[in-house]
């Protein structure tokens, strides 16, 4: 971290990437006048994933085809996203695949639970950004439960 003054502010800057690095709080300066030039420099921002669903309360069954949907802000579409089913005492490795915002599932076999939650991970380099479901969810044997 650094720290530099600018139009009588302190500005923290922080290295997020070999060449990138952003600065807190950001300042826009718009003063210009004659022999003075201005500047303007952009705000950092956090990327996030948000779970589109499942959310909670949906009931999902054994073989089932699903779509897991998230929506995602500040992250590059050649992101990779890690999903994870949760449900209980274990957790499934889903799949991974690009930020595309939706993910086709078939439902395994061995699943059963009223308490699954999905989780979705993304590294940015040094950063882990992450998302879980709201709420439980089902997966149940059949249509029948």
């Amino acid at each position: 971290m650094m720290t530099t003054q600018l139009a009588g502010e302190t500005q923290n800057w922080k290295r997020i990437g070999k060449n990138t690095m952003t600065v807190s709080p950001p300042t826009i300066i718009n003063k210009p006048s004659v022999g003075t030039s201005t500047m303007k420099r952009t705000p950092s921002v956090t990327p996030t994933i948000k779970i589109i669903s499942p959310n909670g309360g949906e009931v999902w069954h054994q073989g089932d085809s699903v779509t897991i949907k998230w929506s995602s802000s500040d992250m590059p579409k050649d992101t990779f996203i890690y999903i994870v089913l949760s449900g209980g005492d274990y957790e499934v490795d889903v799949g991974t695949t690009t930020n595309t915002g939706s993910y086709k599932w078939a439902v395994a076999n061995n699943i059963k639970s009223t308490h699954c939650r999905i989780k979705i991970y993304a590294h940015l380099s040094d950063t882990v950004i992450s998302a879980i479901s709201a709420a439980d969810f089902t997966v149940s044997l059949d249509n029948n439960g």
